[in-house]
């Protein structure tokens, strides 16, 4: 840091060093104003007035140089900052996914946002804490100069007090460094309980939830609690420095005097020298703490700094490149980890790699199945961490190569591990780096749909226009109220499934990459999309690019120039495309279909007509029908601070009786340091001819009581601000967590986490700190001006035109900056969001090539967030400067009253006047900078009651004897006349919707997107409801209404199509109520087929699932949620889309589990395979407008309408399709008819 702004921070040494020189100057002109009054027989005019000029000189001086140099050190910092902000940004485009994996995201958060704040904090105080040596030393020989020995007691009390506080600092820097660790876990379960806020409504799960987040929240309080003590009592360490140096001295010069006290002039000289250090230790104790949570930092940024970065494999200067120049892609033998360690040395000379090959014009080769070489193997002990063994295969350039494999098997990371994501082992590979990337979970900007597709490349509308057009866009951006430039929502979240899917398939079209990685961009879509795509992608706008493709597509795996088949991390074997793929491998007669409206331009059902291309899920109507922005601008309250907010606070620090305590406590110990300078000046007036040791007991007692007051108005202080700060934090959560759906469809994750970090932050922390010195500060000026006004009358004449000009510099100061503090902390949340979305999507932002771009965009966020910050800096000096330019004429009118009045006053009040005006001009200027310091902070407090206010939903309990414990028992649903809306100020998505569903019947679900299919299981489980959401809907007899939500939401089951995990063990996810016995949870595992994955993990039921469920495949997780169904037995379950994102054998076991385990259940299956619904009792299809098109059993709806839309749906399968499927119906329809026959 010296090394970098050595230059600046050596010119604000100079100016601390002149605010030094000031302030000594002072205390001398104080002895001599004193001297003047001892001797006023000898008084001459030019020497009064030299003294009174000379004072203002001074007084000015320290000022100006004081606020220069804090001007320059924040100047420092705020660069400081800015550097370490972009470094960790910088890492992190570079960090290597592995490295990541099992990191808190909260953790990475934290880095941009409380961590460089510390730094910011220890970089301003730096020249601070140092220079405090120098002003000790050089007050400590001036006093013993004054004093000689005697003064020599009181500089060890204060020189002990450095070394404490220190301590005291690191002690509560340790302290901190274990908060810290519940704070990044905190954030990153909020982050994750944001993210998957759906999954956890729709299980009912807000309560656990609640209660873990107050684990972390009750951990990482404790542990502030313990470290805000500390600085506690290092404050009030601080302020007794003068009182006992002061005691320590005086007592030390009365015992070596024989009990004689020392001159006036000797006295408050002394005094006002020893006041210099509580100056001194008011900036080095901030300077202190600030530098222990620096330390603190730097070890979190070492964390960071310390992972491995992304591995380069290119073609340029590598041999095998030369030997083989057609292939664009070559793994030759490599084993991939998800566990950084050093590569193995080891001596690959003769391992026998192999590069597979394939010349399409060898008849004899086409017919052939290579096993890839598995020699090397001896060379390497593949450990169980070893996620991908001896990888070998390569691809030539414009070829279309696919993968496909079983659930878990390794294929998305071995497109990671190409990419540099993943540590490679052994082994070597090289790859073009111009690749685009499509991850298998969809990654969506919070921007356009034209900013998500051309992903800041150059803008070219007619390569734009090919690429929607190829993508099958069209129809779905023709929907969109903002068209190309709606705003898609945080995450996609008001995008359906295969529209994510489309649209970052598309960034890769419109990429100009030659090497494209397709990480199963097919699972999300039916039938004539996947055709669609299949055509015009893949055979057509990627034609000629290198292409590696995952996918479980039957039919995309026919246009492939080269298939791989991987299982258990290895390539077993390369299937060609002439040759039937086998059948225990694909599921051939898995059959796609699509969920489109009907395509017959004569059907009477016109509102149904559209696109041919569509999938089934259907995204948040707020985004199809509204303005073309999904999300809304974040709130910034103008003005002064609420007064509800105040209120707020004071009823969560403890109730308004005990803060009135604390105030209390604060005037008390005031009056009692007031005192304590009040006898100084009794005691060298000699009012009460008392004997010296009695003076000296009397000014001992209110030293004594002065520190005793100090500490307990601290620690009091704390307890009160400790426990608002936990209050508050609780309450918010509950707010948020119980908040409907479209609160966090509007709001952004960064947003929202920004009240769970940075401003929790301040409450915690920061706010505390600045409320206790506006207290402290403003107490002792009012008492200043009090005690000066008492003892010298005519001073009270300047009270009407300084507290005008003092309340007019605040209030013009406050107003200006409060604002620039709410502009600086809404500019944050930008940072914040954009970083976690860079987060998520790392992997795409590097394989796309765009980290400068990511980082340009970055930097600019952070700019605009600096120039906030800069303004308020300066806006700061500005008020100080003349705050300190009026009390500067304060302290100058009370040295001209001494001079005038040196006749009528005593030597002890002159020099007590002075001592205490000397301290106006600190204790002004930083109560009335702390003052509008504490509203700026306040607006923290303001944000995080507004979201302690949110509205919530119902009530979560059911009122007793509403329901039975068993409900429902049977099963039944009945839909009366419901219609819903998302907004009020939107149309209804479902319209007066009527129809019933028997006990234990199957129901699949079908129409086009946007339709109200996802509608209808959001109102099952009352995730919407609103002045525009009438009718009813009754289970078992019993109005959902009735019921309260966590009774409702708990009694259902739904498999979401996106399979979310939580950081935490996976029992917790399976079961956190902890409700079910393990043997209930492995039964259910195993009936989920997941038994052989639980026996690989060393710890079962309680092994540890990262971030996101990283450690478990798309597949698995799904898997896991199928497990979760199985395990709560309840009679209504919900499948909406549940099997898009699994191979068909997968897909298979799903099915067959359902049928096996959900035969007594009543089921809502939402999908896009009709072989998924074939065999349903009955389907469903909404039409446009939210209306019922056709409800009746597969087989009667291809029978009695074969015009019909189902017919029509059944007909674009193709014809050897629909035979199977028009077969699997009857046998549907004949053994219903026989189970019917037996119930009777």
């Amino acid at each position: 840091m010296w090394l970098c702004f050595g230059v600046e921070y050596f010119r604000a040494s100079i100016l601390k060093a002149t605010w030094l020189i000031c302030i000594i100057l002072q205390v001398y002109i104080l002895r001599a104003l004193v001297k003047l009054v001892e001797d006023h027989h000898n008084f001459k005019w030019w020497w009064g007035t030299l003294l009174v000029l000379g004072m203002f000189v001074t007084s000015l001086g320290a000022s100006i140089s004081q606020h220069l140099c804090f001007t320059l050190c924040q100047k420092v910092a705020m660069k400081i900052r800015s550097t370490v902000s972009m470094a960790v940004y910088n890492k992190l485009l570079n960090v290597q996914l592995a490295s990541l994996v099992g990191t808190d995201s909260g953790f990475m958060l934290n880095l941009v946002t409380n961590d460089t704040q510390k730094l910011l904090d220890a970089a301003t105080f730096f020249n601070f804490v140092w220079f405090a040596l120098v002003e000790l030393i050089t007050v400590s020989v001036l006093a013993i100069i004054e004093i000689g020995v005697s003064a020599v007691p009181g500089v060890i009390v204060a020189f002990l007090t450095q070394p404490l506080q220190f301590w005291m600092a690191r002690f509560g820097a340790r302290l901190r460094m274990k908060a810290i660790k519940y704070t990044d876990s905190r954030v990153n379960m909020m982050r994750e309980v944001i993210n998957g806020i759906r999954v956890i409504k729709y299980n009912g799960w807000i309560a656990p939830f609640l209660e873990k987040i107050a684990d972390l929240r009750r951990n990482e309080i404790s542990r502030i609690k313990r470290a805000s003590f500390f600085r506690a009592a290092s404050s009030a360490i601080r302020d007794s420095v003068t009182p006992l140096s002061s005691v320590a001295s005086f007592g030390t010069y009365l015992a070596i005097h024989n009990g004689h006290f020392m001159s006036p002039s000797q006295a408050f000289t002394i005094l006002a020298l020893f006041s210099i250090f509580v100056r001194t230790f008011s900036i080095a104790t901030v300077g202190f703490q600030a530098a222990g949570e620096a330390v603190i930092a730097m070890l979190r940024l070492r964390k960071l700094i310390n992972m491995h970065t992304l591995e380069k494999n290119t073609s340029e200067d590598n041999e095998v490149c030369k030997v083989f120049p057609e292939k664009v892609i070559m793994v030759n033998n490599c084993s991939f980890s998800w566990e950084p360690r050093e590569k193995e040395k080891i001596n690959v000379k003769g391992s026998g790699r192999v590069y597979v090959e394939t010349q399409n014009n060898d008849e004899e080769n086409s017919d052939s199945i290579k096993e890839l070489d598995q020699s090397s193997s001896e060379l390497f002990e593949l450990e169980n961490n070893v996620t991908l063994k001896n990888i070998s295969f390569s691809v030539e350039k414009g070829k279309l190569v696919s993968i496909y494999g079983p659930v878990g098997s390794g294929k998305s990371s071995l497109l990671l591990g190409m990419l540099g994501e993943m540590q490679c082992l052994i082994g070597e590979y090289f790859i073009q780096r111009d690749i685009a990337y499509v991850p298998q979970q969809p990654w969506i900007l919070n921007a356009t749909v034209k900013e998500n597709i051309v992903f800041m490349s150059p803008f070219d509308p007619e390569r734009y226009r090919i690429t929607v057009s190829a993508c099958a866009l069209e129809k779905d951006i023709s929907d969109f109220a903002g068209g190309h430039d709606a705003e898609i929502g945080d995450r996609g979240i008001n995008l359906s499934g295969g529209q994510k899917a489309r649209i970052s398939l598309a960034r890769a079209c419109y990429s100009s990459a030659a090497v494209v990685f397709l990480d199963d961009p097919l699972a999300a879509v039916d039938v004539p999309t996947a055709k669609h795509l299949i055509e015009h992608v893949f055979c057509g706008i990627l034609r000629g690019r290198t292409t590696v493709l995952v996918t479980h597509n039957k039919m995309a795996l026919e246009v492939c120039d080269h298939v791989y088949y991987m299982d258990k991390g290895r390539l077993r074997e390369d299937v060609r495309v002439n040759r039937e793929l086998p059948t225990d491998t694909i599921c051939t007669d898995q059959v796609h279909s699509p969920v489109v409206e009907h395509l017959d331009d004569t059907d009477n059902n016109s509102e149904l007509k559209g696109s041919n291309v569509d999938e089934s899920r259907t995204s948040t109507p707020v985004f199809r029908k509204a303005t073309g922005r999904s999300t809304v601008e974040e709130d910034r309250v103008a003005g002064n601070i609420q007064a509800s907010a105040l209120i707020a606070y004071a009823k969560a620090s403890g109730g308004l009786f005990f803060v009135s305590f604390v105030i209390f406590i604060f005037l008390l110990a005031q009056a009692v340091r007031v005192m304590f300078d009040y006898w100084l000046r009794v005691w060298t007036d000699q009012r009460y001819h008392l004997r010296q040791w009695m003076y000296f007991v009397a000014f001992a007692s209110f030293a004594i009581g002065a520190t005793l007051l100090a500490l307990s108005r601290a620690l009091l202080y704390t307890v009160s601000a400790i426990t608002a700060a936990k209050n508050m934090h609780g309450k918010m959560a509950h707010r948020v967590l119980r908040s409907p759906q479209l609160f966090f469809d509007q709001n952004v994750t960064g947003r929202i986490l920004n009240r769970f970090s940075k401003d929790q932050a301040l409450v915690d922390e920061i706010l505390p700190i600045t409320a206790q010195q506006f207290f402290e500060y403003m107490i002792a000026s009012l008492g200043s001006l009090i005690f000066v006004g008492v003892l010298i009358p005519w001073f009270l004449l300047a009270f009407p035109p300084f507290l005008f000009v003092f309340f007019y510099l605040q209030r013009r100061y406050v107003v200006v900056s409060r604002e620039l503090k709410r502009l600086e902390a809404i500019s944050r949340s930008p940072i914040y969001a954009h970083f976690t979305q860079t987060l998520q999507g790392i992997s795409s932002v590097r394989a796309y090539g765009m980290q400068s771009k990511m980082h340009d965009i970055f930097l600019s966020f952070i700019d605009a967030n600096h120039r906030s910050y800069i303004l308020f800096v300066h806006m700061s000096r500005w008020v100080g400067v003349r705050l300190d330019f009026a009390t500067c004429i304060c302290v100058t009118l009370a040295s001209l009253l001494v001079v005038i009045m040196r006749n009528s006053i005593s030597v002890g009040l002159a020099g007590v006047v002075i001592v205490q005006s000397l301290q106006l001009t600190g204790f002004i200027q930083y109560s009335v900078r702390q003052a509008a310091e504490v509203e700026n902070y306040f607006t923290s407090v303001e944000r995080i009651n507004a979201y302690s206010n949110l509205p919530t939903e119902a009530k979560p309990d059911t009122s007793p004897g509403i329901i039975e414990k068993d409900w429902p028992s049977r099963g039944d649903i009945e839909f009366v006349n419901y219609t819903m809306s998302y907004r009020v100020d939107l149309p209804p998505i479902l319209n007066e919707v009527s129809f019933k569903i028997n006990a234990k019947e199957k129901i699949g679900i079908l129409g086009r997107t946007g339709v109200g299919k996802s509608s209808l299981v959001a109102a099952l489980f009352r995730m919407v409801e609103n002045e525009k959401c009438t009718g009813d809907i009754i289970i078992d007899s019993v109005n959902i209404k009735s019921i309260g939500l966590d009774d409702l939401r708990k009694r259902l089951s739904i498999i979401p199509q996106d399979p979310i995990l939580f950081q935490g063990s996976l029992r917790f996810n399976l079961d956190p109520f902890e409700a079910y016995s393990d043997v209930e949870i492995n039964e259910a595992l195993e009936r989920a087929h997941l038994t052989g994955k639980i026996q690989s993990l060393e710890a079962g039921l309680q092994s540890a699932i990262v971030q996101n469920g990283e450690n478990f495949s798309v597949g698995q997780r799904q898997l896991i949620c199928l497990a979760r169904s199985l395990l709560r037995r309840s009679r209504i379950i919900v499948m909406d889309e549940a099997t898009a994102a699994v191979d068909g054998e997968t897909d298979a076991i799903i099915q067959s589990t359902i049928r096996s385990s959900f035969e007594e259940c009543t089921m809502l299956t939402i999908a896009h395979r009709i072989d998924t619904v074939i065999d349903c009792d009955r389907v469903l299809i909404l039409a446009q407008g939210g209306r019922i098109a056709e409800f009746d059993s597969p087989h009667r709806l291809l029978s009695s309408n074969p015009e019909g839309i189902f017919a029509s749906m059944v007909r674009q399968t193709g014809p050897a399709v629909a035979q199977k499927l028009q077969k699997a119906a009857e046998d549907a329809e004949r053994k219903r008819i026989e189970r019917k026959n037996i119930a009777e």
